[in-house]
């Protein structure tokens, strides 16, 4: 995992997600590059009839003030992330300059990921309820559904803090061996601890067992040198259990798979927005089954 992409609006929860971008990249050894969108401020503004040629000429102008804004703007936050690196002492981060589109954001966050081709997007998502509360019709959310690559949504109050284990939910897809593959390229040099974990709805089956067992041994096989542990949970509210679970663990980051069964989806279906699942504010990553 050598490039970051790290989309920014200037606020606060975007200023979360560098803070993790800084840390996986020290440790990583990859190179970060900022990104930012800005739409056109008149866009949809009715043309006055007959000054079609001042409006021209105000939108221009408009529009060069609204970029050079975003400009000073973010050359001001590749400063302050430069001058963190060098008053820190992290080695091994590459600051990759920075990107500025005009444009919806998630059509331009997509559409630079495949100019760019990063291996990881991380992202802040805005709203005190946490990460599931504010994913819905937010940017966030919807590069997460339509990208190929893996997202790491940084809520907007992290609890900070190192990064010490990560929870794997499985729905035993096949797209998982692929995930846990994409995972481990994270985990590996960051020496976490993966917890891959799997709810079912009232008592473990035997195909339950057998699907775990065969996603330990893969792991164990592949992966020896990483501290792993293998869990089925037997619950009747998939949510409160799922949160427990994090809490008892003291989980770091959440990851699942989209996939065909689209377990990101149940999860995050809007009817169980308000039972507010991850209480813990851990971030998410999502990895996309193609």
């Amino acid at each position: 995992m050598k490039k970051i992409l790290v989309p920014t609006d200037f606020s606060s929860y975007s200023d979360h997600a560098c803070d993790y971008a800084l840390k996986l990249a020290g440790s990583l050894k990859a190179e970060i590059k900022l990104f930012h969108a800005f739409l056109d401020p008149v866009l949809g503004s009715p043309v006055p009839m007959y000054d079609f040629g001042g409006y021209e000429k105000t939108h221009k102008e408009i529009m060069k003030n609204n970029e050079d804004q975003v400009v000073e703007e973010m050359e001001k936050l590749y400063r302050k992330l430069n001058e963190r690196i060098e008053k820190e002492g992290i080695e091994g981060i590459t600051m990759k300059s920075y990107q500025i589109e005009n444009g919806f954001a998630d059509e331009e966050i997509l559409s630079y990921c495949k100019v760019y081709e990063p291996d990881l997007v991380i992202m802040g998502t805005k709203g005190s309820g946490g990460i599931i509360k504010d994913l819905f019709g937010s940017v966030t959310e919807k590069v997460i559904e339509n990208a190929e690559l893996p997202v790491l949504a940084i809520p907007e109050t992290p609890y900070g803090g190192i990064i010490e284990k990560i929870m794997y939910a499985t729905d035993f897809d096949e797209s998982d061996y692929e995930a846990l593959r994409k995972l481990m390229g994270l985990v590996e040099p960051l020496g976490l601890k993966v917890y891959v974990a799997h709810l079912c709805f009232g008592e473990m089956i035997e195909k339950d067992k057998e699907q775990m067992e065969k996603i330990k041994a893969y792991v164990q096989e592949k992966y020896a040198g990483v501290k792993s542990e293998f869990n089925i949970i037997e619950c009747e509210n998939i949510l409160q259990s799922f949160d427990d679970f994090v809490e008892e663990k003291q989980i770091d980051i959440i990851s699942l798979t989209t996939h065909k069964r689209n377990i990101f989806k149940k999860i995050l279906n809007p009817s169980f927005a308000k039972k507010m699942l991850f209480h813990t504010k851990a971030p998410l990553l999502v990895f996309h089954a193609k």
